[in-house]
């Protein structure tokens, strides 16, 4: 939008590289094949098979999205369904997904469907958690995915194609505060519990403040740039007297 606020953006066009150079990705894990097919913008990452593999951000990246409004938005094409559950997730703090004090905030593909979740504090507190959104996508081609978390009012807003969905009010006041900095715990794919689902992600961007909804509906309304001069049709350069490479 030419204001700094993307963070990061993954096109996912052969690698796993931050279009910025900031916050280059690492796929870890093992068992998924991975594979850079045909995708909604050039090539997408697809996650094909059982295992834990999944793209790891960049480093700082937890850090760079804590105590601030931020947007999560990608395209995925959900495939086929595995064991649990893939994820978009960011998370802070100075503990773990399953002991100590943790925020979190995860784009969550599951059974099907896409939703949006979140935690903080003690992962054992049951009462500091939510889940909003759920929708079926399976088998319904590349979906744009999109989660604003405002930290002024603490809203949680998950929007699928464009359109709000559901949202979570007043959880997040302050976005995610923990101080820590789990960068191992924000990552694209499948859990390193061995988590996983048949997925295709493109065009991965993260921003550091809350979209709105008109520029997430021109996010959506992006089309992929055209070819238009195919390099056998490139309109030949004259020559200083008037004729052509021809």
């Amino acid at each position: 939008f030419g204001d700094g606020s993307a963070v990061a953006t993954y096109n996912l066009d052969g690698n796993a590289n931050d279009l910025g150079g900031a916050y280059n990705g690492t796929i870890v894990g093992s068992g998924s094949t991975v594979t850079y097919p045909a995708g909604k913008f050039g090539n997408a990452m697809y996650l094909q098979g059982t295992g834990s593999t999944r793209m790891q951000l960049g480093s700082g990246i937890s850090l760079a999205l804590q105590a601030t409004s931020f947007t999560l938005n990608f395209w995925v094409n959900y495939i086929g369904t595995g064991y649990n559950s893939s994820y978009f997730n960011i998370a802070t703090g100075s503990g773990t997904y399953t002991s100590g004090d943790y925020n979190q905030l995860d784009i969550v593909l599951g059974n099907g469907n896409i939703n949006v979740a979140g935690k903080r504090g003690v992962y054992t507190d049951a009462n500091e958690k939510f889940s909003i959104g759920s929708t079926s996508i399976i088998g319904t081609g590349f979906r744009m995915g999109t989660a604003v978390l405002d930290a002024t009012s603490g809203d949680v807003i998950f929007y699928i194609d464009g359109k709000e969905i559901d949202r979570k009010s007043g959880y997040f006041v302050g976005g995610l505060t923990n101080s820590g900095t789990p960068d191992s715990d924000c990552f694209i794919g499948n859990h390193p519990n061995t988590w996983w689902n048949d997925v295709q992600y493109d065009q991965v961007r993260i921003f550091n403040r809350a979209l709105t909804p008109t520029e997430i509906t021109a996010l959506y309304n992006e089309t992929p740039p055209v070819d238009v001069f195919p390099k056998w049709q490139l309109p030949k350069a004259p020559f200083a007297d008037g004729s052509t490479d021809e």
